[in-house]
């Protein structure tokens, strides 16, 4: 779960005929969300161009932009004010990473790892893996 928050006050869902009281935690699953092959065409292979529009020759899509499918700061007035930072420190880290660095697998037959999809939770990477990490300097 992510983009949770606390009720502070009771919440009547009538679609599910539910009471919830104040002081309920509540989230949206957004690992259900992203994982939607509706939102995106299968969303479990990484596709490169997923967001890219070739008629338009532009990108539609960015890591901070809010959308109802794309809930990785939330959304609406939850939306969080810090999301171009954030991204922005990423791209920086990741640049250094691959400016620095040489990386490869320490076996030729090892593959990228796939991702461990925990249920109702956060999504990562398989980490058993290895890589030789060497540094340009």
């Amino acid at each position: 779960m992510s983009v949770s928050r606390r009720l502070n006050k009771p919440l009547r869902i009538e679609s599910l005929d539910m009471n919830l009281p104040k002081g309920t935690c509540i989230g949206i699953p957004t690992k259900c969300v992203h994982g939607d092959p509706r939102n995106y065409p299968d969303p479990t292979t990484f596709d490169g161009y997923r967001f890219y529009d070739a008629d338009s020759n532009t990108c539609t899509a960015r890591a901070s932009t809010a959308s109802e499918k794309f809930l990785a700061f939330s959304y609406g007035t939850g939306l969080c004010p810090g999301r171009f930072i954030g991204v922005k420190v990423s791209e920086i880290l990741l640049a250094k990473v691959l400016l620095d660095f040489d990386m490869r697998f320490t076996s030729k037959d090892q593959e990228f790892p796939s991702y461990v999809l925990m249920e109702n939770t956060w999504s990562w990477l398989d980490t058993n893996l290895t890589a030789y990490v060497r540094s340009r300097r």
